[in-house]
């Protein structure tokens, strides 16, 4: 089984420096062109996912809905694979927030007033791998946000969760391979554009 990860497309808000955490956001128009390209090129690849599963946050389900749509695959939906919940600074603009507080604990408990931390994401993702196992799905889509799907990389390679914080899922296909667990293997979207150029 594969597991292919897509970090939702770009928001609106994101491109103003808002934190979303588990507010809705909404695709920019970027987002949605970046969605299609992914679709576009795993199609033309031989990777055959036959499920995506979608955070539930507005954001993810309408890039996941944009994949769907091209592959023609089902979408499931689940909660566990939420953005982190960053509390009272969800909503807030980046500067608006006291990092330098924020910066004191350790990444593992990292968290903004009331929201969640980085260890509590991990857990969720550890959740939702043991769910998956359970499936007899070959390969699957995952549409989540960049800090599950970096807790999602700690928990399958037993990376810390500062390490696996570095890893950027913007732009890109990451591909997780449960048989082998040897590396991630990425697909940068510049090399995805290259080679629909090519065609």
């Amino acid at each position: 089984m594969k597991l292919i990860l897509i970090r939702h497309g770009e928001t609106k808000e994101g491109k103003k420096g808002i934190i979303l955490g588990q507010l809705p956001g909404t695709l920019s128009a970027k987002g949605k062109v970046t969605a299609k390209q992914l679709a576009s090129f795993i199609k033309s690849t031989d990777i055959n996912p036959s499920v995506i599963f979608s955070s539930d946050l507005r954001r993810a389900k309408e890039t996941a809905k944009i994949i769907a749509k091209i592959l023609k695959l089902p979408i499931k939906y689940d909660q566990l694979l939420r953005e982190r919940f960053s509390g009272q600074a969800e909503g807030k603009l980046e500067k608006e927030i006291n990092w330098k507080e924020y910066e004191k604990k350790k990444k593992p408990f990292r968290r903004h007033p009331e929201g969640e931390s980085f260890s509590e994401v991990r857990a969720r993702a550890r959740d939702f791998i043991k769910k998956i196992n359970k499936t007899k799905n070959k390969d699957i889509i995952i549409v989540s946000h960049s800090a599950f799907l970096s807790m999602l990389l700690s928990v399958f390679y037993k990376w810390s969760i500062e390490k696996s914080l570095k890893w950027d899922f913007s732009n890109r296909i990451t591909i997780l391979d449960l048989q082998k667990k040897s590396r991630a293997e990425f697909l940068p979207l510049s090399k995805i554009k290259a080679i629909h150029r090519k065609k």
